[in-house]
């Protein structure tokens, strides 16, 4: 999950027995909807676990059980404390907030304002659709022991790192964590087999990208990964795909996994890659995370450090709202070079201004990446625009992301996707550029983020959807969240969905695909767009190795077979 550029540029335990807040469903919404065996266990139900049981459990993963308490609660109730709820308030954009939390999430929709510090001190703080309890896991054992006990508790099982996802994925009422944020082992290592021989990584499913990317540039390596550098690797980032500033040079983050290590359902620990387990290996490798199995590390490829450029380029619609456009329209018409260049590009278009920045062109010259750029300044000249660009040259990837990827701070956004392929951008620029400008002009942001993955690129067989190796642009159509006006944020929800996605939807051929990872969760037909031609193959593999649906999550595969009821309990469609 990542913050537009124009955002980034611009914007800025301890185990009590139960938790001490409000349950997610008043006495008689769960007296009426009782205990099934068709629905997870919740709280509230006589299914759910006493206080003995808990505490049993606990003790089993030697302590390691967090009883959730929101992140909000020092501002409601007897827990209030005027100056922590105001430092929380100022801290809640940055994503570090968050993402070493053991049950907040970066996608405030799916918090449902359960704890929210942004409602009334006199609101009573819930637990809502935050996890109940998470395992801290330390080890392969707290993971057999968390599954086991969810199981036999009939529980919901949240498999969570960072809390970053568009989906809601990484939270559920009434769930129970596996919290594999502090798996943070990182090991540089040889690696020979029939598909690779180099340098590799393996690294706990706890490793987040900046941390990745800090530790192997000392050692003079560039490890894949996205933008945003708080978000973990092994999990949806790479078993969803891995869209990043380097995927037109390596490939996506999908393709560098040499071997996923991981947990089965049934507590099975298994070592999946393209010669072993390969039907596994293939499904974890692009089919969605929290799917087949619990990733506790990964083996990926490590590429040496090499000559990169960076650039970034912003102006603002200071006057005409035409001649703004055909300024876009000129930046538009240089992303086939850039990709052709070998590199990638990510830019924000709202209706006050485009920032176009990361672009990223690894082994390229500054020369190069100023001769790309040079008839876009001519027409931004030529049309009177003032614009500030800048470009630079360096020994690394890393010291190119550090100079021109600024840190996020984002209160959040709702978004939607299409990718698009090369042919129908270059095809319709003014069809483009129409639908771009009646979103922007509802109040919306469209992020683009272009790359190119040619077939020289080897690796293993995956289940990458195959639209997204054929686009050249994944686009992101959001809006920003706004955490005092719930109303007003179901409102903009509808826009994604009914109006600003059918906008990019009606410009390809049967309605387009999207990334998996950065799309609408309410997306019509989610298994085609997101998962393509690929989607009957995965749902076979999910049952095979996941038969009893113990993960869970929106938009995954097989996730159609369940859904929440009213009060966000979990259940088994008939």
């Amino acid at each position: 999950m990542y913050a537009p550029p124009f955002v980034r540029a611009f914007g800025i335990a301890v185990l009590a027995v139960l938790p001490s807040f409000s349950s997610p469903a008043t006495a008689a919404s769960l007296k009426s909807s009782g205990s099934s065996s068709s629905c997870r266990c919740f709280p509230g139900d006589a299914c759910w676990p006493s206080p003995a049981d808990w505490k049993a459990f606990n003790q089993s993963v030697g302590g390691r059980l967090i009883a959730t308490v929101p992140l909000g609660s020092v501002c409601h109730g007897t827990t209030y404390d005027a100056a922590r709820c105001a430092d929380v308030k100022a801290a809640w954009p940055y994503a570090d907030t968050h993402t070493d939390s053991s049950s907040s999430v970066l996608a405030p929709f799916f918090a449902n304002q359960s704890c929210d510090p942004f409602l009334p001190r006199e609101t009573p703080c819930v637990i809502g659709t935050y996890v109940q309890y998470a395992v801290n896991v330390s080890s392969v054992a707290d993971i057999q022991k968390t599954l086991a006990f969810s199981q036999k508790k009939n529980l919901r099982l949240v498999v969570r790192n960072t809390g970053h996802d568009y989906f809601g994925k990484s939270t559920g009422a009434g769930g129970l964590g596996l919290w594999m944020h502090n798996l943070k082992t990182y090991d540089i290592h040889d690696y020979k087999s029939a598909a690779y021989t180099g340098k590799a990584v393996t690294m706990g499913a706890g490793i987040q990208a900046g941390e990745s990317a800090a530790t192997a540039f000392k050692q003079g390596l560039t490890i894949v990964s996205g933008i945003c550098p708080t978000v973990g690797l092994a999990g949806g980032y790479t078993q969803g795909g891995g869209l990043g500033p380097l995927t037109t040079r390596y490939g996506l983050g999908a393709d560098q996994v040499l071997e996923w290590h991981a947990v089965l359902a049934n507590g099975s620990e298994i070592t999946a890659t393209p010669t072993k387990n390969s039907d596994l290996y293939w499904a974890l490798t692009g089919g969605g995370g929290g799917t087949y199995a619990v990733v506790y590390s990964m083996t990926v490829k490590a590429h040496a450090n090499e000559k990169t450029t960076g650039a970034n380029l912003t102006f603002p619609n200071a006057g005409s709202e035409d001649v703004f456009f055909q300024g876009v329209q000129a930046f538009h018409d240089i992303i086939p070079a850039i990709s052709d260049a070998g590199g990638t590009a990510v830019w924000t278009v709202l209706s006050k201004a485009l920032s176009v920045g990361p672009v990223t062109g690894p082994n390229m010259t500054k020369a190069t990446m100023d001769s790309i750029f040079q008839p876009v300044l001519q027409k931004l000249d030529a049309l009177n625009i003032t614009y500030s660009y800048s470009s630079g040259e360096f020994s690394s990837f890393y010291e190119s992301n550090a100079a021109y990827d600024p840190p996020v701070v984002s209160n959040g956004l709702q978004i939607g996707g299409r990718l698009v392929k090369r042919s129908d951008f270059t095809g319709n620029p003014d069809g483009f550029i129409q639908a771009i400008r009646g979103i922007a002009d509802q109040g919306g942001l469209v992020t683009g983020a272009s790359y190119q993955l040619s077939s020289s690129l080897q690796h293993p067989p995956n289940s990458v959807n195959p639209e997204l190796r054929k686009s050249l642009i994944s686009f992101q159509i959001g809006v920003p969240w706004i955490n005092t006006d719930w109303a007003t944020d179901l409102h903009n929800q509808d826009l994604i969905t009914n109006s600003f996605v059918p906008a990019l939807a009606a410009l390809l051929p049967s309605g387009g695909s999207a990334y998996l990872n950065q799309a609408d969760f309410r997306e019509p037909g989610w298994q085609q767009v997101f998962y393509g031609e690929n989607y009957e193959k995965l749902l076979e593999l999910k049952d095979v190795y996941d038969p009893n649906g113990v993960f869970w999550g929106r938009t995954t595969v097989g996730s159609e077979r369940w859904a929440e009821t009213e009060d966000k309990r979990l259940c088994r469609v008939s």
